[in-house]
């Protein structure tokens, strides 16, 4: 006698990470991956087909990363990207959805030390955070990374007349994603004097 047991498999699916940390106003480029409920790495074709995000955020999705893009923030905040995929297992196609947390934290603060001249940004509270490289996009000031790799120092350039120095900041975190971060320094302009 022939007994036949049917076996219905499911996969239960995953898209990593789950947590991700950025700054305001920071760009960064995540590759994602599907893993199964056993915490291993699911083989198989699948595609990642849409990303949706809270107000907070903006992101896109190219191949198999998601691109992220936060706002200005005054307090560390929570916000959600929402992925949705296609994965094919056995034969047959699934589609569905995994949340990443994103913690979006405030800059650090830009330090004056000379008034109108010398400004610090200190990263060195971040762990893990290395800085790579900063572009004034006008010119108006040149930037150092000293503190190893974890402190901006941005001197303006005795010539220049504006009052603004926007400043592209590029680090890599712990994960190894880079980040590209913009912020924007007001240089204060004195009060006209009287007029005789």
């Amino acid at each position: 006698e022939e007994i036949v047991i049917t076996v219905n498999v499911t996969t239960q699916l995953e898209l990593r990470p789950t947590q991700l940390t950025v700054f305001e106003n920071d760009r960064v480029t995540v590759p994602v991956t599907p893993h199964g409920a056993t915490d291993a790495l699911l083989p198989g074709p699948w595609q990642l087909i849409a990303a949706g995000a809270s107000d907070g955020l903006r992101c896109s999705v190219t191949g198999k990363s998601v691109t992220i893009q936060s706002g200005p923030v005054t307090r560390e905040t929570q916000e959600a990207v929402n992925l949705h995929y296609k994965y094919a297992h056995g034969g047959t196609g699934y589609e569905g959805s995994s949340a990443v947390t994103v913690t979006v934290m405030p800059q650090p603060e830009v330090v004056e030390v000379s008034p109108n001249d010398l400004w610090t940004m200190d990263f060195s509270g971040y762990d893990g955070l290395i800085l790579t490289k900063v572009e004034v996009s006008n010119g108006g000031a040149q930037v150092t990374i000293t503190e190893g790799n974890k402190t901006l120092n941005i001197m303006k350039k005795p010539l220049f007349q504006g009052t603004e120095i926007p400043l592209e900041i590029t680090l890599t975190d712990k994960d190894g994603l880079e980040h590209t971060l913009t912020n924007t320094i007001t240089i204060q302009t004195p009060p006209p004097g009287p007029t005789p």
